[in-house]
């Protein structure tokens, strides 16, 4: 695939190949003026998309007084994999030369070699340097360089200019170096935007897609210097978004520096005010954390979706994130009241539904010196306490039992909670006396009838996940499970996932469960999966033991 641009010219005579572009006018400032002539130079550098690849063939063009090709050249090759060139024995007549490069090159988004052969382009002046960088950057400002020639700008002004107008299309402020300085292998501001940039471009591109791209930009900006294109502004900012959310940054660092060339700037802040600027949600910093804004830009697929200003950057509310904190996931249009557990001075917003009054929060209670139910039966998504923050903690059943209560009790004691049934927790008992488990004092573990009441309260089990669900974080950055819940009466129940064995949880996002004091049983809301039609339904189902899951405490009646 070829990359050279549409166009080399000014309307009249401004192309490479024509004698002369004097016809135009007769504006002295747009002549080299005084030709440096260039003697027996070699000229080297580094070609990069991502790096061309050993083999690719680099081309060096003279260009008269007027910048239009004499029809000399020189030819030197990429001789390493980290896109190395050296043209020797470079003779011109003018300091001012065309450098185009041709090849294979390693693509920073896959990791992988491209399919097809790319040319880019650098203009540059060599009375002053021997190294000449190619890059998307060298490549774009080229008409727009010419251009600006034409309208009386030196051949430095106009490629300064051109540089800064295509940096700030894509929202990226600062004086950098020169384009054929920059390296996406080096440290520095410059070096991370050029970086940034060529992700951008890239994306999912394959060759064609990307020589497209590069012509309508080229193209697009050569007359004022702006890129008006506001749909393809649009879907690289979704894309960027989506990269930033699934982990897609960390796999172009992690494809960069796997390639043992040289080690990526920190080019990922650029990607990500690209996306912050186009959904018009501006700066996250810590004057605007907690800040929630609607993406303001009709082009975009998440138009109207809510993001929140955390303390690492812009999160997206519909999809699950621990950075957002669990008040922000409450209904904002329910009165809640609040209980105080005296136990450890927690706090929990509650919720009044028909006739049952409920935690709007998952327990977060781990005592396990006064509660010695805990001890090893509790535990963080994660072993990470700032998930706890979030949505509380997950409890074996016999922590949420409070087994060890059960067994010391004097009158009655009972062996529950571990591969044994014990007539405490029958439904019968249950009705005449429910238990408090680890619940507060005034509260304890709703059992199956009680969660029964609330799932027939809230349209039944058909539909009352999602009346139940809170109105964000029930889906994945891929779209693959979106079943985010209307949140009718202030539930608010959160995805926290589950912890399947000693070391494993996982789920975050997918699935809620929440202990039922009838034995093993466990109250189920997830998102429709290749293994469960479930985004409006509940379930009720025997879960075991050893899970750990969540806790709602329901107040007691009297």
């Amino acid at each position: 695939m070829d990359l050279k641009l549409s166009r080399f010219a000014l309307g009249c005579a401004l192309a490479f190949g024509l004698n002369t572009f004097v016809g135009c006018g007769d504006n002295s400032s747009t002549k080299a003026g005084n030709a440096e002539k260039i003697q027996n130079k070699s000229i080297a550098g580094v070609s990069q998309k991502g790096p061309f690849v050993t083999g690719s063939v680099v081309r060096l063009y003279e260009l008269d007084g007027e910048y239009a090709q004499t029809g000399k050249s020189f030819t030197g090759k990429i001789s390493s994999d980290n896109g190395e060139f050296t043209v020797p024995n470079v003779t011109l007549a003018s300091q001012y030369a065309l450098l185009e490069a041709n090849g294979y090159f390693r693509n920073e988004v896959t990791g992988e070699k491209s399919l097809g052969t790319i040319t880019l382009n650098a203009l540059t002046d060599l009375s002053d340097r021997e190294n000449v960088n190619i890059n998307l950057l060298t490549h774009l400002e080229y008409e727009r360089a010419l251009y600006l020639v034409g309208m009386g700008l030196s051949v430095p002004a106009a490629k300064k200019q051109a540089e800064t107008e295509i940096f700030n299309a894509f929202g990226i402020l600062g004086d950098f170096e020169n384009s054929e300085d920059l390296n996406i292998f080096s440290e520095g501001e410059g070096n991370a935007a050029l970086l940034a940039f060529s992700v951008l471009m890239q994306g999912e591109r394959n060759e064609a897609e990307l020589t497209e791209l590069l012509t309508k930009f080229a193209t697009d900006i050569e007359m004022d210097g702006e890129w008006n294109d506001e749909a393809t502004k649009m879907e690289i900012a979704d894309w960027a978004m989506e990269q930033d959310f699934n982990n897609g940054l960390a796999s172009i660092r992690s494809n960069i520096n796997g390639w043992n060339l040289g080690t990526a700037p920190d080019f990922e802040k650029y990607v990500r005010n690209f996306w912050y600027m186009n959904y018009g949600l501006g700066v996250c910093d810590k004057d605007s954390e907690g800040v929630v804004k609607p993406v303001a830009n009709p082009l975009s697929k998440e138009y109207g979706n809510k993001f929140y200003c955390s303390a690492n950057g812009w999160v997206n509310l519909e999809i699950w994130s621990w950075d957002v904190p669990k008040e922000v996931r409450l209904n904002p249009n329910i009165a809640y009241s609040s209980m105080t557990d005296e136990r450890d001075g927690q706090t929990y917003k509650t919720v009044t539904i028909g006739t049952q009054t409920w935690m709007a929060e998952n327990l977060n209670y781990a005592d396990s010196v006064n509660t010695p139910s805990l001890m090893n039966h509790s535990w963080c998504y994660d072993d990470d306490p700032k998930k706890c923050a979030v949505t509380g903690r997950f409890y074996s059943f016999a922590a949420a039992i409070d087994s060890v209560a059960l067994a010391n009790d004097k009158d009655n004691p009972q062996f529950c909670g571990v591969e044994t049934d014990c007539d405490r927790l029958s439904d019968e008992n249950l009705a005449l006396h429910p238990i408090q488990g680890i619940c507060p004092e005034g509260w304890h573990l709703p059992s199956n009838a009680e969660w029964n009441i609330l799932i027939a309260y809230a349209g039944g089990d058909s539909v009352a996940g999602t009346k139940l669900k809170s109105t964000g974080g029930w889906g994945s950055i891929w779209g693959d499970f979106e079943d985010n819940g209307t949140d009718d009466f202030g539930f608010s129940a959160l995805p926290a996932g589950i912890r399947e064995s000693d070391t494993y949880t996982s789920f975050a996002g997918f699935f809620a469960y929440f202990w039922s004091a009838s034995q093993y049983y466990a109250i189920n809301l997830c998102i429709d999966n290749e293994y469960r039609d479930c985004g409006e339904r509940t379930f009720l189902e025997y879960l075991g033991w050893a899970s750990g899951i969540s806790i709602r405490c329901i107040k007691n009646s009297n």
